[in-house]
């Protein structure tokens, strides 16, 4: 496990110091993002549920939401 220095923690793979294939990375507010990395960025498939409870699952591109995916809001 990896913490970052604003509290972060990263569990998964790495490459050369950088994120690298699957990983599971929670932040302190209690948002998480669990999926695929490429160099240090959220890419390919992936979950990224935020504080709230909102929860996108899909496709990222260099650490954005692009592509395909469903959204799914707290209040359902």
């Amino acid at each position: 496990m990896y913490l970052h220095s604003d509290g972060a923690q990263y569990q998964g793979e790495w490459v050369e110091d950088k994120q690298e294939g699957y990983g599971l990375e929670t932040w302190p507010d209690g948002a998480k993002y669990e999926g695929g990395y490429k160099d240090g960025m959220k890419h390919g498939k992936g979950v990224f549920m935020w504080a709230d409870g909102s929860k996108y699952t899909g496709d990222f591109y260099n650490n954005n939401i692009e592509g395909e995916g469903v959204y799914e809001w707290a209040d359902g």
